[in-house]
């Protein structure tokens, strides 16, 4: 983990974007790998760029802690542990990493 509490991850091969956009009304996926799809569109997904840590670039990666606000926003989760949740599931799925040892999504 990054000190100062930030955790960086990324997304594998086991997720492609979109080609086309995802229509204006979102409809919530009921699968991981639909949440991991609407994660990573372009218009509705979080925000994913380059990040440094201390005079390290990590590139086209995203906060974990932005990533459970955007969960709450997008999927409707009540708490941020419902948030963690998904995270956790997106990890043990092989649709996210962190960014520098494999760990838990926090």
């Amino acid at each position: 983990p990054l000190l100062d509490g930030y955790f960086f991850y990324v997304f594998t091969d086991r997720v492609k974007p979109r080609k086309s956009k995802l229509k204006s009304d979102i409809v919530v996926p009921t699968t991981t790998k639909g949440i991991a799809l609407l994660m990573i569109s372009n218009d509705k997904g979080v925000s994913i760029k380059d990040r440094k840590y201390r005079l390290k670039t990590y590139p086209c990666c995203f906060v974990a802690s932005e990533s459970v606000d955007w969960m709450m926003k997008y999927l409707g989760c009540r708490t941020r542990e419902e948030g963690i949740k998904i995270g956790e599931k997106l990890v043990d799925k092989g649709f996210i990493e962190h960014v520098v040892d494999p760990q838990p999504f926090k």
